[in-house]
């Protein structure tokens, strides 16, 4: 991976952390566009992080430079691929954490509208012996 590549995967964790969504970059752009997505100016960092995945492991110019590069270099590329794989499944995760919070918000208002309203009913009076 170079210092450039290296710097820009570094840039898009730090401003996950930060933002729900940021500008796209021209590579990201072209990357959406080679997708069949239409490009836009924002993107979420999830977005972000999948355009990136897709860069690295879809584009045939990083196989080949994989395939010159020395075993240590291959290890740190793979450990970047199992960390950036970590993180959209975090990402994942907690959405899917929210999904179900707002179907169990769902499930009880539907359940409250449905049940019959309690009505008292008159309790026995034991005589005391």
């Amino acid at each position: 991976m170079t210092q450039t590549q290296l710097s820009h995967t570094r840039t898009l964790r730090t401003n996950a952390a930060r933002r729900s969504s940021r500008q796209t970059t021209a590579d990201e752009k072209q990357q959406m566009t080679d997708e069949g997505l239409t490009p836009t100016d924002q993107t979420s960092w999830l977005g972000a992080l999948e355009l990136e995945v897709n860069r690295r492991a879809g584009g045939t110019a990083w196989h080949a430079s994989l395939q010159a590069m020395p075993q240590k270099s291959v290890l740190v590329e793979i450990a970047t691929e199992l960390a950036m794989s970590n993180y959209i499944n975090v990402a994942r995760l907690k959405l899917e954490q929210q999904h179900a919070l707002v179907s169990s918000a769902l499930l009880a208002t539907a359940a409250q509208a449905e049940l019959k309203q309690v009505s008292s009913m008159p309790t026995p009076q034991m005589a005391s012996q």
